[in-house]
């Protein structure tokens, strides 16, 4: 008998990880911060530096490395940051690296090579007082050396930046480490219910566990297993799309729903560690591949119980539409193709790739083609349909104006 166990009732992991990282067993907030000498330094005169330097001022402390995008594009931001608030805060970014390596990276990268800020480099002392294990990581401490907290970058903005400089006491989700899911387990153990061989359920999202999916069918034990954690509504939906992947694009999609920002994260919605723990959650289902019950069945399954606990309705419907189908041609052009981008690739993969392409209708495949034969690929995003064409033309084939029904997904309110 099957269970879905609706929001009002979630039930929690047994195996939560809620302990936040280790800089919280070396140090707890609200202490006063070791005033350590941090010696090596770039993009400034100075020699080495204590965090006392800066007392009256309150002080971030920026982890960065050079292979981190996000970190290089918050740098600037940081710098717009210490140029706002001048001698009211002290942004301090650190690094790991050497400091030859941080001066080659920093003069010629586009997004630090007029930075004003200074940072720390061949770093280990920081490091050990505020272990982390994701960037980038941001330390914050108060005007009198008080350790205030940790947070993701997106926390570092004039909104808190300003209430601080009030007198106002932070309200952030500590960070914790994230591990990869153990999916040799349930996503619950609860007695009396995970041992039958049918069931369906959804837990709250968990700060300790990465996403992550695992669907496996057991042919010797009849059984199929599906195992989402921590996903947005959004990324649920999409799974239960695995046999259909041509749907699995934008232009098969119809989103008609009144709140869309719970579906998926937005940069409107706030932070997204506050969204993430709002609106993700985990899914599991187990059922017996018994009495023609198959794999798509198991995914018609999971779309009702999301339908049903989402409170939406999401559905695979038909439409008569315009489209671009992939023929084969009677003569191939002998010509070679030559390119920087060539590669052997499935119709199908070719197919999903030029799906991306906004500028053209939805392409699929005439029935006598074997999507899984390989083709030479040299396509870019930039190509319009007569170059697109002369390349599948040497490959033997031909995009050409079709009218028919197509499948699509549909989410709608209920």
């Amino acid at each position: 008998m099957e269970k879905i166990v609706r929001k009002t009732l979630l039930i929690a992991f047994v195996a939560i990880a809620n302990s936040s990282l280790g800089q919280q067993k070396q140090l707890e907030y609200g202490n006063i911060v070791p005033d350590v000498n941090i010696p090596s330094l770039y993009n400034t005169s100075l020699k080495s530096i204590k965090l006392s330097d800066y007392k009256g001022k309150i002080i971030i402390l920026d982890f960065w490395s050079s292979w981190c995008g996000s970190c290089i594009k918050g740098l600037e931001r940081l710098n717009n940051l210490q140029d706002r608030f001048k001698n009211e805060i002290k942004i301090i970014p650190v690094n790991y690296q050497t400091k030859d390596f941080v001066k080659k990276f920093w003069m010629t990268n586009s997004s630090t090579k007029n930075l004003k800020l200074f940072t720390v480099t061949d770093d280990k002392r920081l490091t050990a007082l505020f272990p982390h294990v994701a960037l980038p990581f941001e330390v914050w401490i108060d005007k009198e050396g008080k350790y205030l907290g940790t947070t993701e970058l997106e926390y570092a903005n004039e909104n808190e930046i300003n209430s601080l400089l009030k007198g106002n006491q932070p309200r952030w989700l500590p960070i914790s480490a994230k591990r990869n899911p153990d999916f040799k387990k349930s996503i619950i153990s609860q007695p009396g219910e995970i041992q039958k061989s049918s069931y369906s359920l959804f837990v709250p999202f968990s700060p300790g566990f990465k996403e992550g999916i695992k669907i496996s069918v057991d042919s010797i034990k009849r059984q199929v297993r599906i195992t989402c954690i921590n996903f947005t509504p959004f990324g649920l939906y999409g799974t239960t799309l695995q046999t259909t992947p041509e749907i699995n694009s934008t232009k098969r999609m119809s989103i008609n729903v009144k709140d869309t920002t719970k579906l998926r994260y937005y940069k409107t919605s706030g932070y997204h560690n506050v969204w993430d723990r709002i609106n993700r959650v985990s899914y599991e289902l187990q059922w017996p591949l018994d009495n023609g019950f198959t794999y798509s069945n198991a995914l018609m399954k999971m779309r009702s119980d999301l339908n049903q606990f989402f409170k939406l309705n999401g559905r695979i419907s038909t439409h008569l539409v315009k489209y671009l189908k992939l023929v084969r041609l009677k003569s191939t052009d002998s010509r070679e193709i030559s390119g920087r981008n060539i590669s052997q690739q499935t119709i199908d993969g070719v197919i999903l790739f030029l799906n991306t392409f906004q500028n053209l209708p939805i392409i699929e495949s005439s029935l006598d083609i074997d999507k899984k034969q390989t083709i030479v690929f040299d396509f870019n995003a930039n190509d319009n349909l007569d170059e697109i064409n002369q390349k599948l033309k040497v490959n033997g084939f031909q995009l050409i104006p079709a009218e028919d029904l197509l499948s699509f997904f549909e989410l709608t309110d209920e």
